[in-house]
């Protein structure tokens, strides 16, 4: 496969590939699934297929034209990408999409809009898309991106191409990541915890994530052997880097992990899963993380002998 056709959900890139090639180009698109498996990769790359000046067999891209050139630089005049750190998007960044679209393409076949964490959008925004997919110009295409589908309004998704993306398999991490030049050993022991995205394995090699990121997974392995003086430790070490949802999220793979392996140990490790996915819910309160870090790790100490 060409390197620069982004890996894992293949079958995402076939109807992709049969979609650039229709006459009329649908022109409103979802693009939902788990985050850190490539939705913003694919759409810059649907973006390159409409509006690449070479195009290849199957219509993909040539990466070589300067309208793919532009797009791969975030520079292209058709090409405009919402995305925000912030909590919402506000009703100003949507208005600036709907003006956006009223004009012509200046370079391309198609203006492109792409917005990520569309699931941010306030109420106000929300209508003011649904305005303007509700009166689409045929020269325009928009991809909303999001790993949490039921947060964008019923009537957003009914005048969207829905496409969903899937988990990568830790073979498709592997090859993305020993790419970038990540130490490969620290990557093959940390793939069992990634949750099949990119993004979940770059956040446990991050430097400071790593050692602590090993440190619990070794904890995990001997979960009811676990004495208060070493739980209390590992509670405030995970708190005072802000780790907690991470660490959440390493305890529910790993316990899976464990009771997919089906042995005589099954039944604990399934009964620890759903302790973590318990106190995992207790985040969402005015909750101490440490503290509810620290009463899990108790409960699981107290759990019988795996």
């Amino acid at each position: 496969m060409d390197k620069n056709i982004p890996q894992g959900n293949k079958s995402v890139l076939a109807i992709l590939s049969r979609l650039s090639k229709s006459k009329r180009i649908p022109h409103a698109y979802i693009f939902y699934g788990p985050s850190g498996v490539g939705k913003k990769l694919f759409a810059l790359y649907f973006a390159r297929m409409l509006n690449c000046l070479n195009p290849k067999d199957n219509h993909l891209p040539c990466f070589n034209c300067i309208n793919c050139y532009k797009i791969d630089n975030n520079i292209h005049p058709d090409l405009k990408i919402v995305a925000t750190e912030k909590k919402q998007i506000k009703i100003d960044e949507i208005r600036e999409v709907t003006n956006f679209t009223y004009t012509s393409p200046l370079e391309g076949r198609f203006k492109v809009i792409i917005i990520d964490d569309a699931h941010k959008m306030n109420v106000f925004s929300a209508n003011a898309l649904l305005k303007t997919l509700e009166e689409p110009l045929s020269n325009s295409v928009i991809i909303l991106i999001t790993d949490n589908l039921k947060a964008l309004l019923p009537t957003i998704q009914s005048r969207c191409i829905k496409i969903s993306f899937s988990a990568l398999t830790e073979e498709e991490i592997l090859s993305i990541l020993t790419k970038k030049d990540y130490d490969i050993n620290k990557v093959k022991n940390i793939l069992p915890f990634s949750s099949g995205s990119v993004k979940m394995a770059e956040e446990l090699l991050d430097d400071k994530n790593y050692d602590l990121a090993i440190e619990l997974i070794e904890h995990l392995q001997k979960f009811n052997h676990l004495r208060f003086l070493e739980i209390s430790t590992l509670s405030e070490r995970i708190g005072q880097n802000n780790f907690e949802e991470t660490a959440f999220n390493i305890m529910l793979q790993f316990f899976r992990n464990q009771a997919l392996k089906i042995n005589e140990h099954i039944f604990s490790y399934i009964s620890a899963y759903e302790k973590v996915l318990m106190f995992k819910r207790y985040l969402r309160y005015n909750i101490s993380k440490s503290f509810i870090l620290e009463a899990l790790f108790l409960s699981l100490a107290l759990s019988e002998e795996a």
